[in-house]
């Protein structure tokens, strides 16, 4: 199975009603904590999770360091009549 990881190393956000309002996220760490695979019927299951530290930046507020666990969960299709 190949991936992409839905968060990036270095994320930008803009409020839309506010557009001067920029929220900065940089990743500075990021571990794998537990892996599983299995199956579903014929489908095959992954669940990934992380512990990713990040420097949060909010306008011109003091940089802060915060921690996310993060889930990778995959659940593949099984190409056709699944019975």
């Amino acid at each position: 199975m190949s991936r992409v990881d839905g968060l990036e190393k270095s994320m930008h956000f803009e409020k839309n009603d506010e557009p001067g309002r920029k929220l900065t996220l940089l990743e500075t760490s990021s571990r794998k904590t537990f892996t599983r695979n299995g199956h579903v019927g014929r489908r095959e299951e992954e669940t990934t999770k992380f512990l990713k530290t990040f420097r949060y930046a909010l306008d011109k507020e003091p940089e802060r360091t915060i921690k996310m666990q993060c889930i990778d969960y995959v659940l593949t299709t099984c190409g056709g009549p699944c019975s």
